[in-house]
């Protein structure tokens, strides 16, 4: 009811079943309803009602309530700013194979905003996300392995990400890149070198 799938939309009757769901705890239900408090959706907005909403979430394993914890600490949304727990839940979520938690700690450690620079941080959650499917990772960690930045050099590594993100873009329908074109020359340097 909530978006609309297979039924008419009725965001009060969907926020109602997530209510019962919550009340039989069923977690994605808890983690989805502190989202509409989160943001006001069809409820009032109690941002600071999501997070313990989430902690609930987090304490049962949920890997989406672990990224919007971790998002609401680095923000300060909520509940008080604290980058390194909300560093601590991303690394939770992403370790626990949500890439868009890998993606955010991979930009995190590249654009040094709120933690310094770090390319090998960086070089480690490109990785994490590749492990989690992210078919850019795939591709931007094999080049890293290959040339040596911000990991060390490791053509192992370098053939099994460049291998892996072209399975998935044969995959993906998408049109021939300009980044599988480096893949297969990183590929073939490495078997003739």
């Amino acid at each position: 009811y909530s978006e609309g799938t297979s039924v008419l939309k009725n965001r009060t009757q969907g926020i109602e079943y997530y209510k019962r769901a919550c009340d039989q705890h069923i977690h994605w239900a808890i983690n989805n309803l502190a989202i509409h408090y989160f943001n006001g959706d069809g409820l009032p907005r109690e941002q600071s009602k999501a997070v313990e909403m989430w902690r609930v979430g987090t304490e049962n394993g949920m890997i989406h309530s672990m990224l919007n914890l971790g998002n609401a600490y680095l923000d300060g949304a909520g509940t008080r700013r604290d980058v390194e727990e909300g560093l601590r839940w991303l690394g939770e979520a992403a370790e626990g194979g949500d890439r868009f938690a890998a993606q955010k700690l991979m930009n995190i450690f590249r654009e040094g905003d709120i933690v310094d620079k770090s390319e090998a941080d960086e070089s480690y959650w490109m990785e994490v996300a590749a492990e989690n499917g992210d078919i850019g990772a795939m591709h931007s960690i094999a080049l890293r392995y290959h040339e040596g930045k911000g990991t060390p050099r490791n053509y192992s590594k370098a053939l099994y990400w460049g291998q892996r993100y072209l399975e998935k873009m044969k995959w993906s329908h998408r049109m021939y890149s300009r980044k599988q074109f480096d893949v297969y020359m990183m590929i073939a340097d490495i078997l003739t070198s």
